[in-house]
């Protein structure tokens, strides 16, 4: 291993340790995960994280040689890191506050995200997952991590649309309900 391949292999295990403290102490999970998803997702992150590390060995030949790309790509993985994290504590103070009168609730107990990013998009936690590998992608400049970051898009664009879609229909406007932002996006701020 190079040095880059050191701190490439920390910025990857910091993410998967970040995501896995959000998991004891942040998220809660209410549904029952479809046995699809409980064996695809780790099948899905074991595969991409054993052939990204393979791509990466100094000595199977990887040398990253575009040192202000790495650098660039490693500030960018930690905004997306630092944005993630933030957005995912402002969902949990959602579901922590729902008894608080200030906030709006429906029936189902859902209450619309304000602040910051949620100002610009429904799922600004996924924005930022997308971030924090188009970094890791810029920092490496490997195939197989393009490759992660290609399924990445398409995977949290389904689902941030979707996500999207169903706070439109909740928060309708009508019936006494908030209108859900009109200019509020899926995904990309002003765009999609």
């Amino acid at each position: 291993w190079s040095s880059a391949g050191y701190v490439l292999m920390a910025l990857w295990s910091f993410h998967f340790l970040r995501r896995f403290v959000e998991v004891l102490f942040v998220h809660e999970y209410n549904r029952k995960m479809p046995y699809v998803e409980s064996v695809g997702a780790p099948v899905y992150y074991w595969g991409f994280g054993f052939w990204i590390g393979l791509s990466l060995r100094h000595d199977l030949g990887y040398v990253n040689t575009y040192l202000a790309l790495f650098v660039v790509g490693s500030v960018l993985f930690f905004v997306g890191e630092v944005g993630n994290g933030v957005s995912h504590l402002q969902l949990r103070n959602l579901r922590n506050n729902k008894n608080n009168h200030l906030l709006f609730q429906t029936k189902s107990q859902h209450v619309v995200p304000h602040g910051l990013m949620f100002e610009l998009v429904s799922c600004p936690h996924y924005f930022f997952e997308i971030v924090s590998w188009l970094g890791f992608t810029l920092a490496t400049w490997a195939l197989p991590v393009v490759l992660f970051l290609a399924a990445s898009v398409v995977t949290l664009s389904i689902y941030s649309y979707k996500k999207h879609k169903a706070y439109r229909a909740e928060f309708d406007g009508t019936e006494g309900r908030e209108l859900y932002p009109p200019n509020r996006k899926a995904l990309v701020p002003f765009v999609f």
